[in-house]
């Protein structure tokens, strides 16, 4: 009885989190930064994987989801933790092995979703563009099938005219818009490269 007892305690201390399966974890993380690989679901499953090779790593149930989800709650106590010391005191707080692995893990990961979001505006108003020259080679083509069919309408050159000069207009201004959404994207990628070289300079 007292044997079974022991095994229970033991399986439910497995199941919490210690300060050296956090360590683990995230050094595995910064290793293979999951977050920022094309196809990221693969990316923490084998990241998981890997974890669950290590003897010294507890978790031995996880998987790429509960590994994700558990750096994310990381990253949201670290920051708390950051935002309450700094109004209480006006300090940072006491550096350990585990806050300099989520200080490093917390500038890649912010970073890598503006970067996000960058790109998914270009995407966007790429799939914009697209539609907008669909919708003008359509009222062209509506324009020349009218202009054929009703030849005598002495009116009708004007009128194609006129809606060509409105498209073209349009047209211009959703090359100006990917323009400047492109030189964005272009600082935004020098100021990724400027951050990196100044952590480099840093850890040196």
């Amino acid at each position: 009885m007292a044997e079974a007892a022991e095994d229970s305690t033991e399986t439910l201390d497995k199941k919490w989190w210690s300060e050296d399966d956090d360590i683990l974890l995230l050094t595995q993380i910064n290793n293979d930064r999951p977050f920022l690989q094309r196809q990221a679901t693969k990316a923490w499953e084998a990241m998981a994987l890997t974890l669950r090779g290590i003897d010294e790593f507890n978790q031995q149930g996880i998987d790429g989801k509960k590994a994700q989800n558990r750096f994310l709650l990381l990253m949201r106590q670290h920051k708390t933790r950051k935002e309450t010391a700094a109004r209480l005191s006006g300090a940072a707080e006491e550096e350990t092995a585990k806050s300099r692995l989520l200080d490093d893990l917390a500038s890649l990961f912010n970073d890598a979703i503006v970067k996000r979001k960058k790109a998914a505006a270009v995407v966007d108003a790429a799939e914009k563009a697209e539609k907008v020259k669909f919708v003008r080679e359509q009222a062209m083509q509506r324009g020349r099938r009218q202009s054929f069919s009703d030849s005598s309408d002495v009116a009708e050159p004007t009128v194609t005219s006129k809606r060509k000069m409105i498209m073209d207009a349009h047209e211009m201004e959703v090359a100006l818009e990917l323009e400047k959404l492109e030189f964005k994207r272009l600082k935004f990628e020098r100021e990724l490269e400027e951050r990196a070289k100044g952590r480099e300079e840093r850890e040196k």
